[in-house]
């Protein structure tokens, strides 16, 4: 059976930023205009490389370095891919940009990449370049971009700091996005024991874990780290239905019954949540299941 997860919503697919394939100066000056920016100054533009080899990626970088590019190779958040990520403020000239495009894709051609895109550094003046990061990971997930603000995400998390737990956490959630649930398991991992482990603070980042095991089919280890999330934060009934979903995978009747009785009252709707969930129409005509949720 497929396993939802109530309270953490999965998306397929990820938010294309702009279509930059037909012309990607034209689509750089057009959102920096949208944005209320003059396409004529200089704008700190990144550019987004994906190659299935570190080799092929830093080979990338080899060739844009002599003309100004700052590259960043590592390995991807997300997809056991590598990165390249090239940067370089520069205006938004229409035809100098176009023409630019048109060199990535050829390079990334013959070196078996894929050009993913483009996006605009948001860094501040005298800010704090973790704080940068995870805001700009922020402004990229609330758009659907999940690849990129994972790349970010790991980059705030790699500078470490007191932001590197919120950093973690998102990185997790960009990476259940993703449907890339090991690495969305590492990440809330980390922001666990970043937070100090089984405490309120590390509450989002047990449910994470928990709701990507369960993605995983990890039943076992997501039931673990449920019980943990609930110690942490006892009063949140979308864990409890979350246990009691992953105690129905495992054919664990009783410990259902008796989690979804917490989880309704705690909160009514639960109610209804756990009479429309899949993986618990096979307690139907279980005389004490029909009497928590009701025969609807």
């Amino acid at each position: 059976m497929g396993f939802a997860v109530i309270g953490l919503e999965e998306e397929s697919g990820e938010a294309t930023l702009v279509d930059f394939r037909e012309n990607l100066g034209e689509e750089i000056a057009g959102s920096l205009r949208q944005l209320g920016l003059d396409p004529a100054a200089e704008h700190p533009l990144q550019f987004y490389f994906y190659f299935p080899a570190e080799q092929a990626a830093r080979a990338l970088a080899a060739r844009l370095a002599p003309d100004g590019f700052t590259c960043d190779v590592d390995r991807s958040a997300a997809g056991g891919r590598w990165l390249c990520l090239v940067q370089r403020a520069m205006p938004a000239d229409v035809a100098a940009l176009t023409a630019l495009g048109k060199r990535f894709v050829q390079l990334t051609s013959e070196l078996g990449g894929e050009f993913d895109g483009w996006d605009r550094d948001t860094a501040v003046a005298n800010e704090p370049r973790s704080k940068t990061l995870l805001r700009h990971a922020y402004q990229l997930y609330q758009r659907g971009a999940y690849l990129r603000a994972a790349e970010l995400l790991k980059k705030a998390v790699d500078a470490g700091g007191e932001l590197a737990p919120s950093a973690a956490t998102m990185l997790g959630l960009a990476c259940f996005n993703l449907a890339e649930f090991e690495a969305s398991v590492a990440a809330f991992k980390m922001a666990a024991a970043f937070n100090g482990g089984d405490n309120p603070s590390a509450f989002a980042a047990l449910s994470g874990m928990g709701a990507s095991l369960a993605k995983l089919g990890r039943f076992d280890e997501a039931v673990k780290v449920y019980q943990r999330s609930i110690g942490a934060k006892p009063d949140f009934p979308e864990t409890h239905l979350n246990l009691a979903l992953a105690y129905a995978e495992l054919g664990r009747t009783a410990d259902v019954l008796k989690t979804l009785r917490t989880a309704i009252a705690l909160d009514m709707r639960m109610k209804d949540r756990a009479r429309q969930a899949i993986e618990l129409q096979g307690l139907r005509g279980n005389a004490e299941f029909d009497g928590l949720v009701g025969k609807g």
